[in-house]
């Protein structure tokens, strides 16, 4: 597990609520949904928490019992109540299907090798009910071809607890084109010093379109939609993201 995952304050000030443009596209996703919704790696709620709070019948599942804590803590502060399970995306037993499931934010990228995402799938496939959906969202290697690796990117700032102004950038982007993995660190710094606070490393393994639509195919999935951003565009062989909605056969 990731060290960024085992500290959750940290987590929440370096991957902020309300500034990622996939918020309102899974509000707008569930914002119809009657029937139960299941979150996998659902981390400290910044997606499960807007979607309680707009109705939704949603349940958050994580590995991380840090983050699970804080997105307790997080729900109760935003006046929402929201069962959080500890558990492992690729095999998990709950007591109950889901009309919707949603794997967002590249998180299946985290799993480690194409067997962890088969074993993910199948245990979705298993939780959802009669004509339910699942939704993944991932980011492509057309995404990675456009980031520049000698290039740094300052996403926002924000406070700390001393009361000091921090820039998040995100920096050294490496990929690894024979094991596809693909890298990149969480660099949070003085604002004012430019002094590095910490160093959290991220890394995903990457799919081409082709193989995320057969992994799905070969565990029983047919896809119905296919966008290329959060604005449901169509995808195309240029798009940033590769945004699958999908049922079981």
């Amino acid at each position: 597990m990731i060290d960024l995952y085992k500290n959750p304050d940290i987590y929440d000030q370096l991957v902020p609520w309300g500034l990622r443009e996939d918020e309102p596209f899974y509000l707008a996703s569930t914002a119809q949904i009657k029937q139960p919704v299941l979150e996998l790696m659902a981390g400290t709620g910044r997606l499960t928490i807007p979607m309680a709070k707009q109705g939704v019948n949603i349940t958050g599942l994580d590995l991380s019992k840090e983050m699970l804590a804080k997105a307790e803590t997080n729900a109760k502060q935003a006046g929402v109540n929201i069962p959080f399970i500890h558990g492992d995306a690729t095999n998990f037993q709950l007591n109950k299907k889901f009309g919707l499931i949603i794997i967002p934010a590249s998180a299946l990228l985290l799993l480690d090798s194409k067997e962890s995402i088969e074993k993910c799938l199948k245990c979705a496939k298993d939780h959802l009910l009669p004509g339910g959906k699942l939704i993944i969202d991932v980011i492509t290697l057309a995404c990675i071809e456009k980031t520049p690796r000698d290039n740094k990117f300052k996403t926002h700032r924000y406070t700390s607890s001393s009361g000091k102004d921090v820039d998040v950038v995100l920096t050294d982007f490496q990929y690894d084109s024979a094991e596809k993995l693909f890298s990149y660190n969480f660099l949070p710094q003085d604002t004012v010093s430019g002094q590095e606070i910490r160093r959290d490393k991220v890394t995903l393994k990457m799919y081409t379109p082709e193989e995320l639509r057969a992994l799905l195919y070969q565990q029983g999935f047919n896809i119905s939609k296919e966008y290329g951003d959060y604005s449901r565009n169509p995808f195309h062989h240029q798009s940033m993201h590769q945004i699958i909605v999908c049922q079981p056969n």
